[in-house]
């Protein structure tokens, strides 16, 4: 059952602000500290704004693994470029869930380009509805959408590091994308 209240909303003994899942996350991770980790050299993982965001480093440029939530993407930037002292050329998004994805746009903005499962896409380019949780999320704006896309197998050589992009068909959506760098063996 939903009842409207001023600013919330209550399903079913949840609460949740008025715009939803989305807001809610959005408004928890703001305040989370930024948690660096190397995972290898040259292999960073940053914890706290959603998802684990993952950077690694290329000869020139690096390569990111999903971005968290928007707001926080400054700091993340910030983060890579201190840590691996690069911008990012590729993003890769792993699924097209709002904490991995709710960032593209603005490193697209700052002309990354985005790569993702060609479900991903569809998904980020439509409003997605859970009837059963009473949650609807809106399409993401275009510059959100991955621009290059597979359902293949593919490889990003970055120079130092080449990544292998794995579809996986079905897994936590239909359009998720597992990413093994086969050097340092990182998963």
């Amino acid at each position: 059952m939903t009842t409207s209240q001023s600013s919330v909303r209550v399903i079913e003994g949840h609460s949740f602000p008025a715009g939803g899942l989305v807001d809610l996350s959005r408004s928890t991770y703001q305040s989370a500290p930024l948690v660096v980790t190397e995972i290898c050299p040259r292999v960073f993982a940053f914890m706290g704004a959603g998802c684990t965001v993952t950077a690694i480093g290329g000869s020139k440029e690096c390569a990111v693994i999903d971005t968290g939530y928007g707001p926080r993407v400054d700091e993340i930037r910030s983060a890579i470029a201190s840590t691996l002292h690069q911008s990012a050329r590729w993003l890769i998004n792993t699924h097209w869930h709002f904490d991995h994805s709710d960032g593209n746009s603005r490193f697209a903005e700052a002309g990354t380009t985005i790569v993702a499962h060609k479900s991903c896409r569809t998904r980020l380019s439509r409003d997605q509805s859970f009837p059963s949780l009473n949650w609807k999320i809106s399409a993401a704006p275009r510059t959100a959408w991955p621009v290059l896309t597979l359902n293949a197998q593919v490889a990003i050589d970055l120079g130092l590091h080449t990544l292998e992009l794995l579809p996986q068909n079905p897994a936590h959506t239909d359009g998720d994308v597992a990413i093994w760098l086969s050097t340092p063996n990182v998963w």
